[in-house]
């Protein structure tokens, strides 16, 4: 989970955002195209083989 005001930010490192508005979810969206991410790939697939 990222938190952050700065776009750029969101937009370089995420793959999906959550907006909030008055801290109630206005909207959720994904961002595409995800940016590559070869050592987060590889830690979300240990932390699925885990979690199944």
């Amino acid at each position: 989970m990222l938190v952050s005001h700065e776009l750029e930010t969101v937009k370089s490192s995420c793959e999906r955002a959550v907006v909030l508005e008055r801290g109630r979810i206005a909207a959720l969206t994904d961002i595409t195209p995800p940016p590559p991410r070869e050592r987060t790939g590889a830690y979300a697939e240990r932390a699925a083989e885990f979690l199944a």
